[in-house]
């Protein structure tokens, strides 16, 4: 059991998060109760992070960060972010958070599907193309689109997709691991706090 629990400690992130998407391509069932719905979305995410792998240099720095690497400072931020999340909940509806409601398969989705492919494909892979303030504005337009949100919301994403290219510039500039974290805590939280930010996606509650 020691040497399984360090081997998967040792597999590199870049591996996992296909190997998360394949699985929830082939049973989006066990994930979501809009399954067809959910499957385009994780489809949509593959070929981004797809994508991504098309650069050599961006899929090597993925296939050599390990799990191991990665989970302190991807935790870190991650409940650093649910945390303020959580205080902007208390003083909007009057109570905190209650991370014992997270289920797994949503931290799978966050952690392993979302955050990662979002991350490396509009701070890493998109940044090469464009000027990171328009590769956030494309990053507020596609979710605006997938929500159908308003002028709102757009303004709200592309904030956050600035705050996400602090903290990757400040942080993590080589790995992205301190935004994907972020970037996890925050969708984890807003999941369970609809509407405060931004809507989730239906069929990924």
């Amino acid at each position: 059991m020691k040497q399984l629990i360090k081997n998967i400690f040792n597999f590199p992130i870049g591996v996992l998060v296909v190997l998360t998407q394949s699985f929830m391509i082939v049973v989006p069932q066990y994930f979501s109760s809009n399954p067809e719905y959910f499957r385009i979305i994780i489809l949509v995410l593959l070929a981004m992070q797809l994508l991504v792998y098309s650069d050599p240099g961006m899929r090597n720095r993925l296939f050599d960060t390990s799990l191991r690497n990665a989970v302190p400072k991807f935790a870190t931020f991650f409940l650093v972010t649910y945390f303020f999340v959580s205080i902007l909940a208390y003083f909007i509806k009057g109570s905190f958070l209650n991370p014992a409601t997270v289920s797994f398969g949503i931290l799978m989705i966050d952690s392993f599907v979302v955050s990662v492919t979002e991350e490396s494909f509009f701070r890493d892979w998109l940044v090469k193309y464009l000027r990171p303030r328009y590769a956030n504005i494309v990053f507020a337009l596609f979710h605006t689109a997938v929500v159908a949100g308003n002028l709102i919301s757009l303004l709200t994403l592309y904030l956050l997709g600035a705050l996400w290219t602090l903290i990757k510039n400040k942080y993590s500039a080589s790995t992205s691991v301190a935004n994907m974290g972020s970037h996890a805590g925050y969708d984890t939280a807003s999941r369970q706090f609809q509407n405060l930010l931004y809507q989730a996606p239906v069929g990924l509650t």
